[in-house]
């Protein structure tokens, strides 16, 4: 997805830093995870929509000359899966899943966009119920969300590419509103307007979603930078919000995202928020979603390679 295209090549360009023995670990464990019928698992060993999104970003991640031929493979496998299968796309997350998958696939097997597009034709129609005036909901009948408008943005971007998001006076001025009453005092930004305090995931949506329309210098965000800073604890990683026990590597990921964009690199320990990440590698090479969780799965892997590889561009 455009907005994400820096993001991306950023992950790719940093993950050799780490060496081969990492990569293939990283690229086994992803393998591994693969279902006979293509789509890839989670914990209960069923394949998945959600965790198939993220096994495709990481093969995309961890992609390298010598094992093309072994990542093609897994992908055509994985687009005959998604080909065959029959969806339930009722909430936000489904249609971002399947819609970045769908961009995915289609950009290392050419000419596959044409078969999808039954698929893409009904993702579409989808997505405009869960459309408001600006944002998207999770799901048709409630209200939108700040995470739900971000995903709901970025499949918009993936389905329409013809079609480059623009903001107009009357559309900026809806989303200057839709994020003011959502602007909380610690800096920070709230799901819905009745929540009492920023978080972490939040913030980090509303900074990509200000991004995608060229908005995220406007004043509304400027303080956004001390938010996150705010948010890394004595572990290093990042907390989901100010109450919360103990930093994870969701909170940890989201925010250095956050940061790459906006650009600030200062009042950040790096190294800390390293060894954090690292200390989230489970026994069999994955991620979990904190040191002290001793299993993995493809959602918090991503997270974990993707982080590391953040870090070593944030530290040139």
């Amino acid at each position: 997805m455009p907005m994400f295209s820096k993001l991306f090549a950023t992950i790719k360009a940093n993950l050799p830093f780490f060496g081969e023995y990492y990569r293939k670990c990283w690229l086994s464990y992803i393998i591994n995870h693969q279902h006979e019928s293509g789509g890839f698992v989670g914990k209960d060993g069923c394949p998945d929509l959600y965790y198939t999104r993220f096994a495709l970003r990481g093969l995309e991640a961890v992609e390298a000359t010598e094992d093309r031929d072994i990542i093609l493979a897994s992908i055509e496998k994985c687009s005959s899966y998604l080909e065959s299968e029959e969806f339930c796309l009722e909430s936000m997350v489904d249609i971002f899943c399947l819609a970045d998958s769908i961009e995915v696939i289609s950009k290392f097997v050419a000419g596959k966009s044409c078969a999808f597009t039954k698929l893409t034709e009904q993702l579409r129609l989808e997505l405009g119920l869960h459309e408001h005036h600006f944002g998207f909901s999770q799901f048709a009948d409630q209200p939108p969300g700040l995470y739900h408008t971000f995903l709901g943005y970025l499949a918009k971007q993936s389905l329409f590419p013809d079609s480059a998001l623009s903001i107009d006076d009357k559309l900026k001025a809806k989303a200057t509103e839709f994020f003011t009453i959502r602007r909380k005092d610690n800096a920070g930004f709230s799901d819905y307007p009745g929540d009492s305090m920023g978080q972490t995931n939040p913030t980090a949506a509303a900074i990509g979603t200000a991004s995608l329309f060229n908005i995220h210098g406007d004043k509304l965000f400027t303080e956004t930078a001390s938010f996150f800073k705010s948010m890394q604890d004595k572990s290093g990683g990042f907390l989901a919000f100010d109450q919360s026990p103990d930093a994870d590597l969701l909170s940890t990921f989201v925010s250095l995202v956050a940061l790459s964009a906006i650009g600030d690199k200062k009042g950040v320990s790096h190294s800390a928020a390293a060894k954090f990440v690292k200390n989230c590698m489970t026994k069999d090479k994955g991620f979990g979603p904190s040191p002290s969780c001793k299993e993995s799965d493809l959602e918090y892997t991503y997270y974990g390679i993707s982080s590391l590889a953040i870090l070593q561009a944030r530290c040139k």
